[in-house]
């Protein structure tokens, strides 16, 4: 079975993103000038990304070229008409059931 690996970028007090979907606390820090921490060697253990839509699009937003044109990268979304623009993507949308939103009584 394979080793999976969790990278995740988190804010200290544990956030990922803020309420809206901002990640606007993570890109208004520069790139660290001493190195990567690791990450190079992390992505040569890679094999496969997986992600969210909302991280996709945002990644896309960056106005950067795409990342991970090395890597067979899986797109999850509960919207089973998104559109994919990168390549070696691919959605996957079925079985995913949406949350049911609570109402106030």
């Amino acid at each position: 079975m394979p080793k999976t690996i969790l990278y995740i970028a988190q804010s200290l007090d544990g956030y990922i993103a803020r309420p809206d979907g901002s990640l606007d606390w993570l890109t208004s820090f520069p790139p660290p000038k001493t190195g990567d921490y690791g990450y190079e060697s992390l992505l040569e253990q890679t094999e496969l990304i997986v992600m969210g839509r909302k991280t996709y699009e945002e990644l896309l937003g960056f106005g950067i070229d795409w990342p991970y044109t090395d890597f067979k990268t899986l797109v999850v979304s509960s919207n089973s008409s998104f559109k994919i623009s990168t390549e070696n993507t691919a959605l996957v949308s079925d079985n995913m059931k949406k949350k049911k939103k609570k109402t106030a009584n």
